[in-house]
């Protein structure tokens, strides 16, 4: 059976699955967890993929931010620039090690995807994960040092709107 795949609440974000997922996605320390979990995390949207018809054990998660905060505008007379195309970016992703290679984090892509079709989907990784972004049609180029991970090579990936999973 496929995962359920849902967003987690806000109480959901301190439990220990989450965290360990969390930690998957970035290394980072208990402290940097906790900073994560209060700072960051309630800013975006965090979609988990379960693996129970319960839904209470996220086996998978990807932390984004949606697109919008961009104001409308009235239509100018004349010749229109092109607006770009609004972005979703995809902040953390991270699959349990015994989930890893079954299509889980594809589904998590492909559930952003379905959710904001109109919007450029954008992520950063470093070589670890640079295949799985590929293999989805991703393109990359490289991406200036995160001062998060300063050793890591960083790419920036992008899925554009009309591309297909």
């Amino acid at each position: 059976m496929p995962p359920v795949l849902r967003n987690l609440s806000a109480s959901e974000l301190t439990g220990p699955e989450v965290r360990e997922l969390l930690r998957l996605a970035t290394d980072f320390d208990d402290g940097a967890l906790d900073r994560l979990v209060s700072e960051v995390l309630p800013r975006l949207t965090v979609l988990a993929a379960m693996d129970d018809d319960a839904g209470r054990t996220p086996i998978a998660l990807a932390a984004y931010a949606p697109p919008g905060g961009q104001a409308v505008r009235e239509p100018e007379a004349g010749p229109q620039e092109p607006r770009p195309s609004p972005s979703t970016t995809i902040e953390y992703i991270a699959t349990s090690p015994t989930h890893q290679r079954t299509g889980t984090a594809r589904a998590l892509i492909a559930e952003i995807r379905r959710r904001h079709p109109r919007a450029v989907l954008r992520a950063s990784t470093d070589d670890d994960a640079i295949g799985f972004y590929r293999a989805l049609g991703f393109l990359d180029h490289p991406a200036p040092r995160d001062p998060r991970w300063p050793e890591r090579r960083r790419y920036d990936c992008v899925l554009d709107v009309l591309d297909a999973l």
